[in-house]
């Protein structure tokens, strides 16, 4: 049983202050991110109406939930 690829994209939400929004998706074994992310500019990127994850969602990924914990020590 193969491992799941997992993508995490993240993005500046300039609008809500920069504050850093990550979405996780799994992706299909066949699916090349980066051909995805061209085609996605070419039909006009954030301004087409879909945030590159959700591109990606139309394209076959999955959209994942996940706990994710940061520990920063200082």
């Amino acid at each position: 049983m193969s491992q799941p690829r997992i993508l995490v994209v993240q993005a500046l939400e300039q609008w809500t202050g920069n504050v850093d929004k990550q979405e996780f998706l799994e992706i299909p074994a066949t699916m090349d991110v980066a051909r995805e992310e061209a085609a996605w500019f070419a039909s006009g990127g954030d301004s087409s109406g879909k945030s590159f994850a959700e591109y990606l969602v139309s394209q076959g990924a999955k959209a994942l939930s996940a706990e994710v914990w940061t520990i920063n020590y200082q």
